[in-house]
C-alpha cells in the first residue's frame, strides 16, 4: 500500500506489502509519487499472484 511505502520512507517500517505499480511509482518518482521524490531504498522480496 501507499501507507506502507511512506512508512518505509520515513523509517517507521522496515518492510511491508504493496502493489507492484505503487512500488514502481515510488521507486521512479512517477504516478502517485510525482513531485514527492523517489523512494530509492525499496527492495523486492517476492512477487505474489493468485
Amino acid at each position: 500500500s501507499v501507507a506502507n511505502i511512506n512508512a518505509i520512507k520515513s523509517g517507521a517500517l522496515e518492510s511491508g506489502f504493496t502493489q507492484s505499480d505503487v512500488a514502481y511509482w515510488a521507486y521512479n518518482g512517477t504516478g502517485l509519487y510525482d513531485g514527492k521524490g523517489k523512494v530509492e531504498d525499496l527492495r523486492l522480496l517476492a512477487t505474489l499472484y493468485p
